[in-house]
């Protein structure tokens, strides 16, 4: 047998044996000419070794027809380590990035992955931060995708992608918009304190179980212009004061000291004189002082 039949048969009898599967990957991701099929058995298995395919794509021994590969997979584990190790490659040559389309086509697939990695997630919204476009077209591909719900990563991503549109993009995000667990992830994140854009969401009937959903948080000086806005559309004080409130939240110690915070918050507007913005300040401090005064009891009863 010559010595090249004798190395395929050690790098298939690698890929068969747990302990010895990252090596075979490696060599066949890094060789210049893989055997077709062994190369296919280690794109079948490469998806349990996304950080191995990272450091190769990263320290430029991938192939470009393997890199090409790497990028097309249809596992986006493998794809997305592979986009991630490219663009970390060279930091000061990014626009020179080997298989440009099949990367930017890798960066905006990873919209689609049921769940991405925090690490993975944080170097997706390096990537978007830095490129307007591709940021655009990552959440355009989020909205189209078929999500039940979004992880905590795939919201973080948006949340940063979102941060580089400019406003015109976020209008046609909106506009194209339609009802989807996705959509109602995005609404306020593409709002954000932009009073045109909150009455462009407020003109989508289709999207009107999220018209209040931009209010949620603690009153700031964005506040007072999108309670206006609520109101003149017909919104009640009481319904806008409960969209202001959180859906859930994270909180380290005694619950009521979070409620005092958001009750200071309203209070700051009580006093203001346009009437809508008072009023609805006003019953926001009775709500959140009628949950103070019950949690105070629970926790009093918890330390008795």
């Amino acid at each position: 047998m010559d010595p090249s039949g004798e190395f395929d048969l050690l790098l298939e009898r690698c890929i068969q044996l747990d302990k010895y599967r990252w090596l075979a990957i490696s060599i066949l991701f890094t060789m210049e000419r893989p055997p077709a099929k062994l190369f296919a058995e280690a794109i079948n298995a490469a998806g349990d070794f996304k950080e191995l395919i990272k450091a190769n794509c990263l320290r430029g021994l991938v192939p470009t027809e393997t890199l090409k590969v790497l990028l097309e997979a249809s596992d986006h584990r493998i794809s997305t380590a592979a986009a991630i190790g490219a663009w970390n490659a060279d930091r000061r040559n990014r626009n020179e990035l080997h298989c440009r389309l099949e990367w930017e086509a890798a960066v905006v697939r990873s919209a689609n992955a049921g769940e991405i990695a925090d690490t993975d997630g944080y170097w997706l919204a390096e990537i978007l931060q830095s490129e307007t476009s591709l940021a655009h077209r990552w959440l355009v591909e989020l909205l189209q995708s078929n999500h039940s719900f979004l992880h905590y990563e795939h919201k973080r991503i948006a949340e940063k992608a979102v941060s580089v549109l400019t406003v015109e993009q976020r209008r046609g995000i909106l506009n194209r918009m339609e009802h989807s667990v996705v959509a109602g992830e995005l609404v306020k994140l593409l709002v954000g304190d932009d009073v045109d854009i909150y009455r462009l969401l407020l003109n989508r009937d289709a999207l009107s179980q999220f018209f209040l959903w931009p209010l949620e948080g603690q009153p700031d000086k964005s506040w007072p212009a999108k309670v206006v806005t609520a109101i003149e559309a017909g919104n009640s004080v009481d319904d806008v004061v409960k969209a202001t409130q959180p859906r859930s939240w994270s909180w380290s110690g005694k619950l009521s000291n979070m409620w005092i915070a958001w009750r200071d918050a309203y209070a700051a507007f009580e006093e203001n004189t346009d009437r809508r913005i008072s009023e609805t300040a006003k019953r926001g401090v009775e709500l959140t002082t009628e949950l103070i005064e019950r949690q105070l009891e629970r926790e009093r009863l918890e330390d008795f």
